[in-house]
């Protein structure tokens, strides 16, 4: 059994006995090892009241993760910025295994559940904030959006296939992950990510079959969630 919740011990009952565990400990270990993933700037200490989002220093950490016992597994809420660029799902499957593995080492608790509060949002307002010219109005390839800014904005299902502005920016955001393929195909040249650039081709497909999954899989798409041998729920906010 273990009972506990955001700011408060957890207890485990094992056959060694009673083990508490400060959730705050926890908090912190999780929020060292989101840092140190790819794509991540940073977590973020969110001010309810206005929105407004702020970088944490090292050594507080644990103030944008927020940890929950729920039905003996533990579930993770993290407030991150996300780096200017980066693909918000990549980063997020790469975040969701490092975590998992590290975490759930380290503490010898399952994870059921990894929330990534915001990320998304947080990445599209730091992208505007450092135009040098401030948009009269935003278009978001999409069906929502929130942010702190004070601008006007239409969200768009498949904008990309709809306006132009928002396609020349899919095809700025391809050049940026092919780059990224070209640069992580080094580290996992099985894969054949110089020629496939992550796509699940045929040969792509097999690899995965026969080396199995790497941290950069997204682990929710099909072809990959088969070879996952603990799945964990991901949910984008």
């Amino acid at each position: 059994m273990i009972q506990g919740g955001e700011g408060m011990k957890t207890l485990m009952n094992t056959h060694l006995g009673n083990i508490t565990i400060d959730s705050e400990v926890i908090a912190n270990y999780a929020g060292s090892v989101a840092v140190e993933c790819f794509g991540i700037v940073g977590m973020a200490s969110v001010n309810v009241k206005d929105g407004f989002v702020k970088l944490l220093k090292m050594d507080n950490l644990s103030t944008g993760v927020c940890v929950h016992v729920n039905n003996n597994k533990l579930v993770i809420d993290f407030h991150l910025i996300v780096a200017y660029g980066g693909n918000i799902l990549t980063v997020s499957d790469n975040l969701t295994s490092n975590v998992k593995y590290k975490v759930e080492h380290f503490t010898g608790l399952e994870i059921d559940k990894i929330n990534i509060l915001n990320a998304s949002f947080l990445a599209m307002t730091r992208a505007i904030e450092s135009l040098n010219v401030k948009p009269e109005h935003l278009l978001i390839d999409g069906n929502r959006f929130k942010s702190k800014l004070l601008i006007p904005f239409t969200t768009i299902v498949k904008g990309d296939g709809k306006m132009m502005s928002i396609a020349a920016a899919s095809v700025l955001a391809k050049t940026y992950r092919d780059d990224y393929m070209n640069k992580i195909a080094e580290e996992h040249p099985q894969y054949d990510w110089l020629e496939n650039k992550g796509y699940p081709t045929a040969k792509h497909r097999d690899a995965i079959a026969q080396h199995g999954i790497t941290p950069y899989h997204r682990l929710t798409f099909k072809g990959v969630k088969e070879f996952n041998p603990n799945p964990t729920e991901i949910s984008l906010f």
